[in-house]
């Protein structure tokens, strides 16, 4: 077990692909105690990830795995339309990316994955829906592979109670949560005891096939943000590819424009996350429009947590946390 938290607390290396033969080998936990950690998944409208928080305080990415087009097609689907009927074709292809993913998370833990958290990319709603299509999706694709789902998310004032890159990727950067990961949510007490700052986020997501902002009300915790995200699956990085450089960055701008147009809020922290977060022309083109529209660029968040992979970690956060929280 030593071993085992040694190596969760220096493999800090980028995401590998599963059929990678790992040189690490990790010596499983014993099956009757508790695994020392917890695994969350991130669908994005590309691809599928997995990772791992451990009780040590390391969260490490475990695996990626490439979408098809009937993966993207579905990312699409969930992302943009608030209710769609069931689709037994939409469980089986979220089914066959968890199975993936689970198999490849065990291969590197040498211990197999019994529950995980899921965050989702994403999606447009404005409502609080009586009828949660994509919570129904997720856990009909858990049965079906025999995994079990951590739900994090159990109300949600606007759309469904699921988690959104807004809310893990806050928690993959730390920011938003209770300390220790144990807590009760004892820090959100009376406003003299809390120790968690308020903050409004503007969340740049950038991806191969889809350009995501938004920017949220004034928070606290990481679960707490409500999503109001604007997206455009024709502004992904794959668009300059057969686009005017000056055509695809003007639509971009426009894109980034309005939430800060929509929204009353001034962002005090700016996050970009996605395959492309560390892209440093979109990271201009964000500066340059925050620059006309805040009377103060706000602070931008460089951690050192790679954009790629924050969203899952965030989301293996939360499941670490979740048995702690008293309720649900």
């Amino acid at each position: 077990m030593v071993d085992f938290l040694r190596w969760a607390l220096a493999a800090q290396h980028p995401i590998l692909q599963p059929q990678v033969d790992f040189a690490a080998q990790i010596s499983p936990p014993s099956p009757q105690t508790e695994p020392p950690f917890s695994v969350g998944f991130d669908f994005t409208p590309s691809h599928g990830i997995a990772a791992a928080s451990f009780k040590n305080g390391s969260n490490i990415p475990l695996a990626r795995i490439e979408g098809d087009h009937a993966w993207r097609a579905l990312m699409t689907k969930v992302s943009t339309e608030s209710d769609f009927p069931h689709c037994a074709p939409c469980v089986s292809t979220l089914a066959n990316m968890l199975r993936s993913l689970t198999t490849a998370a065990a291969d590197r833990l040498g211990h197999p994955v019994l529950s995980a958290s899921a965050s989702m990319p994403a999606h447009i709603a404005s409502l609080h829906q009586l009828v949660s299509p994509l919570h129904n999706l997720i856990e009909e694709a858990f049965a079906t592979i025999g995994l079990e789902y951590v739900q994090i998310v159990r109300f949600a004032y606007s759309g469904e109670p699921v988690l959104f890159p807004e809310n893990s990727v806050l928690a993959g950067h730390g920011l938003g949560l209770c300390q220790p990961y144990t807590s009760d949510k004892s820090c959100l007490g009376p406003p003299e005891h809390r120790t968690l700052p308020s903050e409004v986020y503007y969340f740049v997501g950038y991806y191969a096939n889809v350009l995501e902002v938004s920017l949220s009300s004034t928070v606290l915790t990481a679960d707490g943000v409500v999503p109001h995200p604007y997206l455009d699956y024709d502004l992904g990085a794959e668009t300059l590819e057969r686009q005017s450089p000056e055509v695809y960055w003007d639509s971009v701008r426009r894109l980034l424009t309005i939430p800060l147009v929509a929204q009353v809020w001034e962002p005090t922290k700016v996050i970009m996350y996605g395959d492309f977060g560390a892209d440093e022309k979109m990271k201009e083109v964000v500066k340059e429009v925050l620059g006309k529209h805040v009377p103060e660029i706000p602070e931008w968040v460089e951690d050192g947590v790679d954009p790629k992979y924050v969203a899952a970690l965030g989301a293996a956060e939360f499941a670490k946390r979740k048995p702690y929280w008293g309720y649900g």
